[in-house]
């Protein structure tokens, strides 16, 4: 919505609600330019979780920024990227006090 307010494009450390429950999470927000997509959109990929949630609503608390957005040459690059980002998110969620997980 036009009030919502965002942070920059970039990758961040995160938490997401769901039905009251917090789980650790890593956040997306740009244009995806590696697959040459212009619109900006947010996608929260929420760690150890295996649960079909499309129709409900989440809230997500930002913690820390990791990177900005980048494009990358080719898919098998991106996924190596995106591995190291939830590491480094997993890392930061516990060094903010949060629950202990692997």
């Amino acid at each position: 919505p036009d009030n919502m307010l965002l942070p920059g494009d970039g990758i961040y450390a995160t938490w997401a609600t769901i039905n009251h429950q917090t789980y650790p999470s890593a956040t997306s927000i740009g244009i995806r330019p590696t697959f040459g997509l212009t619109e900006r959109i947010v996608e929260t990929h929420i760690f150890d979780f295996d649960e079909n949630i499309y129709s409900k609503p989440i809230t997500v608390q930002f913690v820390e920024k990791i990177r900005d957005q980048e494009t990358f040459d080719n898919l098998p690059t991106l996924i190596a990227q995106i591995t190291q980002d939830v590491s480094e998110s997993r890392i930061i969620l516990q060094e903010h006090g949060g629950p202990t997980f692997a």
